[in-house]
């Protein structure tokens, strides 16, 4: 089953990557309309803490239980990536929520959207990517495009 779903997505990165952005727009608008009732913004985040704990022991007993019981076999530094990829997460869902509170929503994803750029810099610096001519033309078009869209 592993295998199937591995050479499904190895033919198929582009509909699952356009999936993905569908899903993330939706995503958006959803967020969209859950802020614009300011009332999100004024919850007590302090009574939050309790459950974040909560959260945080079910996770390391099931970090214990999975990975220590031989369930699955996770190394230390995957590990390390994948807190990372959660606080990471959480982080943009934040900025995220108080930008759509006051930014129109278009605008903001269109923001989001220079993540592209930002990778393509940093997959050159860590990863020792090459781009085309083309590719580095459609990089700055974007950037600029976004640009003269929201200033």
């Amino acid at each position: 089953m592993l295998n199937a779903l591995t050479e499904f997505a190895q033919q198929n990165w582009l509909t699952l990557a356009l999936l993905a952005m569908f899903f993330a727009s939706l995503a958006n608008l959803a967020l969209k309309i859950l802020v614009k009732n300011q009332a999100v913004l004024k919850i007590n985040w302090i009574t939050l803490v309790p459950v974040a704990l909560l959260v945080l022991i079910a996770l390391a007993a099931g970090f214990f239980f999975f990975v220590n019981g031989a369930v699955f076999k996770i190394t230390s530094a995957q590990m390390f990536w994948i807190a990372a990829v959660v606080v990471l997460s959480l982080a943009t869902f934040a900025c995220t929520l108080l930008a759509l509170q006051n930014g129109k929503v278009a605008l903001v994803t269109a923001v989001l959207s220079l993540s592209t750029v930002l990778v393509a810099i940093i997959s050159v610096v860590f990863f020792g990517e090459r781009f085309q001519p083309k590719e580095v033309a459609a990089l700055i078009f974007a950037v600029i495009s976004i640009m003269l869209l929201v200033l």
